[in-house]
């Protein structure tokens, strides 16, 4: 693969991020999860019974998501509102989910347009994980997700770019891509 095709993946990728929020984001994060990771499980809402707090998990390593894409992550109410779904969420998580699969790690997974995660997120995250110290709770937010992406980059390239940031089936337009010769030649 191209030095500039990573490149530009790179681009389309947090182009992607920038332009996502809510219901958007949290379907391509779902996207890029159930390809980078083959037993991740979204869980879909459902009527009034919603997730159950869980946007999915992965049952072999306990590791539980939960999106938070809001319009504005700088706000002071957004933050704040941030901070309480944060605390909310993982204990109706808990509640809800750690009898049938135990939760190891938690992630609330922030669209944080790459601004970086404020403080008083991180301060109740610090809170959670001194009261729930068997759990690691982390924020996942832009530059995380990129590096996340890193490690299956140069396998899914083709299947993340084309498929979810152009919407378009890998087999029709390929036609041999360098990606894929490399690959399957």
């Amino acid at each position: 693969m191209k030095k500039e095709d990573k490149y530009i993946a790179r681009i389309q990728f947090k182009l992607k991020v920038l332009q996502s929020k809510g219901q958007t984001f949290e379907d391509f994060f779902v996207s890029v999860m159930t390809k980078a990771d083959k037993d991740f499980q979204p869980v879909k809402a459902y009527g009034n019974i919603g997730d159950q707090k869980n946007d999915g998990f992965n049952k072999k390593t306990g590791t539980y998501y939960q999106v938070f894409a809001p319009e504005d992550i700088t706000k002071d109410k957004t933050i704040y509102d941030a901070a309480k779904k944060l605390e909310q969420d993982f204990r109706g998580l808990y509640e809800k989910w750690n009898n049938l699969c135990q939760i190891k790690n938690y992630f609330f997974v922030v669209n944080d347009k790459y601004e970086g995660v404020d403080p008083i997120i991180t301060k109740k995250i610090l809170e959670l994980n001194k009261e729930f110290s068997e759990v690691d709770i982390e924020a996942m937010c832009e530059h995380q997700h990129i590096a996340f992406i890193q490690v299956w980059f140069n396998v899914f390239f083709v299947h993340i770019c084309l498929q979810l940031i152009v919407d378009q089936n890998h087999n029709d337009v390929c036609l041999f891509c360098s990606f894929c010769c490399c690959i399957y030649f």
